[in-house]
């Protein structure tokens, strides 16, 4: 396969395969149109000021599929209940705030179809727990099984084909 990266910064890391990466703003690619079979976009549309400008661009670039993730904020009741927050809503680069429908709204806006979503990365509760109710470790640990059942999946995952732009 044929990859590329880009980012709004340079990294030290591409020094070793500087050809497959470039500084460049995911609004206006460097690339031609139809480039690349699958754009991949992991946590990025929570960062700009118009996700859907760079979804079209991405429909631009592509010719058959993008996976998408970003933090996912539906959040639960018993979060909200309990006054905590989730870490993405006190990233001050976050713009956007996405919901698995706003995504999907999102996506087929600008021409994607979305065939598998997923909500992935439960978020750990067992050290909550255990900061919480200074249980013994044994007990912690169970409690932190039973929780996992129903953790909070802390991002949205799709995969969507490229259709016609609406």
């Amino acid at each position: 396969f044929k990859t590329a990266g880009i980012d709004m910064q340079p990294y030290p890391q591409w020094d070793e395969a500087s050809e497959k990466f470039q500084v460049a703003d995911a609004a206006d690619l460097p690339f031609e149109d139809s480039s690349f079979d699958t754009v991949v976009s992991f946590e990025t549309l929570e960062h700009v000021p118009d996700p859907e400008a760079v979804l079209r661009e991405f429909h631009r670039v592509c010719r058959k599929n993008i996976i998408v993730s970003v933090p996912n904020c539906e959040l639960p009741s018993s979060l909200e209940a309990s006054r905590l927050t989730f870490f993405h809503y006190t990233d001050r680069s976050h713009v956007n705030f996405f919901t698995r429908n706003s995504l999907t709204e999102a996506l087929l806006k600008t021409g994607f179809a979305p065939l598998d979503m997923a909500l992935i990365n439960a978020c750990p509760t067992q050290p909550l727990l255990n900061e919480l109710f200074r249980l013994p470790a044994s007990l912690t640990h169970l409690l932190g099984k039973l929780a996992r059942k129903d953790a909070f999946q802390m991002t949205i995952l799709v995969v969507a084909t490229k259709g016609e732009l609406a």
